[in-house]
């Protein structure tokens, strides 16, 4: 499985867009954007006006093949992954 995983790319529209064009080159399985996607400046509501931004980006590299996850805690991003070893047959859960 190929993966491309990233953060901190906030609100940075050229980051958003290189993301697009890595995710056409390298065609990964999965893109996971692990966190600090949102602005860092304007406070809570700006974050929420950002939200049909990321929803479009999210469209855009999924048009370019990949599943995408989008990520917003660092526990939620162990259990993704450990998910997916046990969906491979390479990992267990805690319970089993």
């Amino acid at each position: 499985m190929k993966l491309i995983d990233l953060a901190d790319i906030h609100h940075a529209e050229e980051k958003w867009g290189q993301l697009v064009d890595v995710a056409r080159q390298q065609k990964p399985d999965v893109v996971a954007i692990a966190g600090d996607f949102m602005p860092k400046t304007s406070g809570t509501l700006a974050q929420f006006d950002y939200l049909p931004h990321i929803k479009e980006w999210a469209r855009k590299i999924r048009d370019v093949g990949p599943e995408i996850v989008l990520v917003l805690v660092m526990t939620i991003i162990s259990y993704w992954f450990r998910s997916l070893k046990v969906a491979q047959g390479k990992g267990r859960t805690l319970s089993g």
